[in-house]
C-alpha cells in the first residue's frame, strides 16, 4: 500500500467532509436519481462520502438554479477516475446542458482520468451531471462547485469576476473559487477568508471536525506502519537455537548402540568394570554321555578348543537333547 498517497487522498476527503457543514453539498452515490436540486448562490456535489467511489454506478443528478436569470457554471475542484484502457474511459462523467442526459452534452468526450476538466457553463438554467463506472477499480473520484452565474452587468448585490461572469457578493473570500478562475478569492484580507465579525460557525465546526478526523486518521497510519515494522523485524531474527541435552552424565550408554567412534570419557563399559568377567568358551558336549544318560542325571560340560563340537545356539531343537 502507498501511504503517503492514502493519507493524502484521505486529506482532501476529511477536508471536504469539514466544508459540507458549512456549506450545501450532495453526494453522488446517495442522490444517485436526484432530479431538480435547487443551486441557490452556489452548492457542491461529491462523488460518493466514502473514501473512494463505488463500483457499477450509473447515476443521474440534475442542479436547477433559483433564478431563470442565471446559468449554471460548473467547476471541478479535484478529479479522479480510472485512466482510458484501449482508448476508452472505464469510469467516466458526462454533462449535459439541461435537465436529462437527452440534452446536447457540454463535454466534448467522456470526462475520465486524473486531469481536472476545464469549467463548464449551461446556456440555460439546468444542468444535469451522469456518474459511470464499471467493476474494475475505484478511486478517489470528483468534486463540482455549482454557482448560479449572470454573464452581464453585474448588479450591486453581484461580485464580478475577471472572466466575466457576475456571482452573488456573499461569494467573496470564502475560500471557495465560485467565479471558476480564483478572481472572487484574490485580494482577501484575513478578516475576510476566516470571517472575523460575521457567523461562521458552522463553517468553522466543519474545519474543526475534519481536521481531528484527520489527525485520527494519520494515527491509525502510522500505528500500521509501526506494526510492520515490528513484524519485519522479528521475520528478521534467527531463530534461537534450541539446547542440547547432555548425555554425559544421565545412565551409561551401552557400546551396542555406538558401534563406531563412541568416545564418551564418562562411559565405562560392562567389561571394563568386570575386570573378573572372562571371555566365554565353547563347551563340549560328549555324545555319548547324552545317549547314556539317564532322566535326571547332571550332564557335565568340559571347555575345549576342538572345532568338532555341537552347538546348541547354532542348532535349536537338536534330536541330541
Amino acid at each position: 500500500m502507498d501511504v503517503k498517497r492514502e493519507v493524502c487522498r484521505s486529506a482532501v476527503l476529511l477536508a471536504w467532509i469539514g466544508f459540507a457543514l458549512a456549506v450545501d453539498m450532495d453526494y453522488m452515490s446517495a442522490s444517485c436519481t436526484t432530479l431538480g436540486v435547487t443551486v441557490t448562490k452556489s452548492r457542491m456535489l461529491e462523488s460518493s462520502s466514502a473514501l473512494d467511489y463505488r463500483d457499477d454506478m450509473n447515476c443521474v443528478y440534475t442542479a436547477t438554479v433559483s433564478n431563470s436569470r442565471y446559468n449554471i457554471l460548473a467547476v471541478f475542484s479535484r478529479f479522479d477516475l480510472e485512466a482510458k484502457s484501449s482508448g476508452s474511459c472505464l469510469d467516466y462523467v458526462n454533462v449535459y446542458d439541461g435537465n436529462s442526459v437527452s440534452a446536447p452534452v457540454l463535454n466534448t468526450e467522456p470526462l475520465c482520468g486524473s486531469t481536472i476538466p476545464s469549467n463548464l457553463v449551461s446556456t440555460g438554467s439546468q444542468l444535469t451531471i451522469e456518474f459511470v463506472t464499471d467493476s474494475s477499480a475505484v478511486l478517489l473520484g470528483f468534486g463540482i462547485i455549482f454557482t448560479e452565474v449572470y454573464n452581464g452587468s453585474c448588479a450591486s448585490t453581484e461580485y464580478g469576476c475577471s472572466n466575466g461572469y457576475c456571482v452573488n457578493s456573499d461569494l467573496r473570500c470564502n475560500n471557495y473559487k465560485e467565479c471558476g478562475d480564483g478572481s472572487d478569492e484574490d485580494s482577501c484580507t484575513t478578516e475576510e477568508l476566516y470571517g472575523a465579525g460575521s457567523d461562521n460557525t458552522a463553517l468553522i465546526a466543519g474545519l474543526t471536525i475534519g481536521l481531528l478526523a484527520l489527525v485520527v486518521l494519520v494515527a491509525i497510519v502510522v500505528f500500521f506502519i509501526y506494526r510492520q515494522y515490528r513484524w519485519r523485524l522479528f521475520l528478521k531474527d534467527p531463530i534461537p537455537e534450541m539446547k542440547k541435552w547432555n548425555t554425559s552424565n544421565n545412565y551409561p550408554v551401552t557400546q551396542k548402540y555406538y558401534k563406531h567412534g563412541f568416545t564418551n570419557s564418562g562411559y565405562q563399559s560392562v567389561e571394563a568394570r568386570s575386570p573378573t568377567s572372562q571371555p566365554y568358551k565353547d563347551f563340549e558336549v560328549n555324545s555319548d554321555d547324552l545317549g547314556n544318560s539317564k532322566k535326571g542325571d547332571p550332564l557335565t560340560f568340559t571347555p575345549s578348543e576342538s572345532k568338532e563340537k555341537v552347538s546348541f545356539v547354532d542348532k535349536p531343537g537338536s534330536s541330541k537333547v
